[in-house]
């Protein structure tokens, strides 16, 4: 499961992406990601770019036979869009305990 929060989310409080998080602790794989700068629309398109990397990885990581295939397409969008997803994406959390 993957949990992205925007750090100006006006809509959604983090609150709720907290209750998820803690709801979740029994998940095989859990991940959470802070979006810094990011409003709930993404309204930014460095915003936008960082949650297709953030996104474009995260199904990598979970997907070995795709990211085996399609191994240099995956390298080319996180190679071209590292330093905006570095700048955008504020807050990283490990992934939650087995």
């Amino acid at each position: 499961m993957l949990i992205v929060q925007s750090q100006h989310d006006g809509i959604i409080p983090p609150e709720v992406a907290t209750s998820y998080r803690e709801a979740c602790v029994k998940m095989r794989s859990l991940t959470y990601r802070c979006m810094g700068g990011a409003d709930h629309g993404l309204s930014h398109e460095a915003s936008q770019r960082a949650y297709t990397v953030l996104l474009t990885q995260w199904l990598g990581e979970m997907l070995p036979d795709a990211r085996r295939d399609d191994a240099s397409v995956v390298a080319t969008a996180v190679t071209a869009s590292q330093a905006a997803a570095q700048a955008a994406v504020a807050e990283q959390e490990p992934e939650a305990p087995l």
